[in-house]
């Protein structure tokens, strides 16, 4: 049987500098937090360590999972890095539990943060902006529901039609309704990790690169219910500030 060959020490180097990396990573996560990142758009800093710009076949593809699967807005898989200096955050508007799901605090920045305060963000962006497009069309389907409920409510109902015309208020519209109104109301909300841009710089790769060389987007499996799955970057190689 044929071993596999010794690895040489260059390549024992640069294992080793890739674990004291990973580990001054881990000194710099502060924890997990939610953040509406369709509110706060304009405070996303891109670009410092994923320089990749957007592109819109993944955007619609993102788009496209939104619609087919739901958002797993709160999948850790899913989390956005994000870097701010710690002095900026509330109190402790963090937690080190990244499977809290909606429990997870909600980010809030002091009062004395300087106006042109942001985050920065170690990928994410194709997720920013198909959730843009899937609120918007999210928001329009609420509208014509309601419309239709209202309508409905509205005309004059005969007797014969009367019981069919509630059951479908009820077990159909209504729902609908309900079901749309969750999702409005979660607006931009995502999982998100954050690192104390004080601590230490970071240098980006893919959370699998080739994934982000062909797509952000796998295929759904039908063995997992409305789970999309994206090649999230995250922060792997550091180096100390």
């Amino acid at each position: 049987m044929l071993s596999a060959p010794a690895k040489t020490a260059k390549q024992h180097d640069a294992l080793d500098e890739k674990s004291k990396k990973d580990k001054a990573a881990l000194k710099a996560l502060i924890g997990y937090a939610r953040l509406d990142i369709l509110e706060h758009a304009d405070r996303l800093k891109f670009g410092e360590y994923n320089p990749r710009r957007v592109d819109n076949v993944q955007v619609q593809k993102l788009l496209e999972s939104f619609y087919i699967n739901e958002v797993d807005r709160y999948l850790p898989d899913h989390l956005i890095h994000l870097f701010i200096a710690r002095k900026l955050l509330v109190g402790q508007c963090w937690s080190d539990d990244k499977y809290a799901g909606e429990k997870l605090p909600k980010v809030e920045i002091v009062s004395s943060a300087p106006a042109d305060w942001c985050f920065i963000a170690a990928g994410g962006q194709h997720r920013l902006e198909a959730l843009k497009l899937w609120i918007v069309k999210i928001q329009k389907l609420l509208n014509d529901k309601q419309q239709e409920e209202k309508k409905i409510l509205n005309q004059e109902v005969d007797d014969e039609t009367k019981d069919e015309t509630l059951l479908y208020l009820t077990n159909v519209l209504q729902p609908q309704i309900d079901h749309l109104k969750v999702k409005v109301t979660a607006n931009g909300n995502w999982i998100i990790a954050l690192y104390d841009q004080g601590v230490l710089f970071i240098l980006f790769i893919s959370y699998h690169l080739f994934l982000s060389i062909q797509s952000l987007w796998l295929q759904y499996h039908a063995g997992y219910s409305g789970l999309y799955r994206l090649s999230c970057a995250y922060p792997r190689y550091v180096i100390s500030a």
